[in-house]
């Protein structure tokens, strides 16, 4: 099962949620009525704490640090090291360069706001993949 991006975050949140109620049960915080569970608090909570570890690593292999629409993942900058290029494929290639440095510098915004990214930074992601993946054909069409 894949998760999407908002459940996992949905799932994430509600996990650190948990985590902190049952914290506070198994350190006493609790009404009265709760005192004689308190035994199962600490097996939930180690495996409550499991899960937000395991979804912390499932999101990060979810989505890497490189995007995908990098040089390098498209195999462009070997294909800048082992091929000469006529003056059109390298002012594609530098076009690429560029919108993917501007593409990474605007991804770390987006990780940094999280769920609240503004919505130009959205968009302006958006626009850039769209840029590359068009720049990354025309390169293919002219190395040929």
């Amino acid at each position: 099962m894949r998760l999407t991006r908002s459940q996992l975050y949905l799932l994430l949140a509600l996990l650190t949620v948990a985590v902190g109620v049952v914290t506070n049960v198994a350190t006493n915080q609790m009404p009265t009525w709760i005192q004689p569970y308190l035994w199962i608090s600490w097996p939930i909570l180690g495996v409550l704490a499991l899960l937000f570890i395991a979804l912390s690593v499932y999101q990060a292999r979810e989505e890497p640090l490189q995007s995908p629409r990098s040089p390098t993942s498209l195999g462009v900058e070997e294909k800048i090291l082992d091929e000469p290029v006529d003056e059109d494929q390298q002012h594609l290639q530098d076009l690429i360069a560029t919108k993917c440095r501007r593409l990474h510098a605007l991804e770390i915004q987006e990780a940094k706001f999280g769920l609240y990214v503004p919505a130009h930074i959205k968009v302006e992601i958006e626009d850039l993949r769209r840029e590359i993946a068009k720049l990354e054909v025309q390169l293919a069409g002219s190395a040929q």
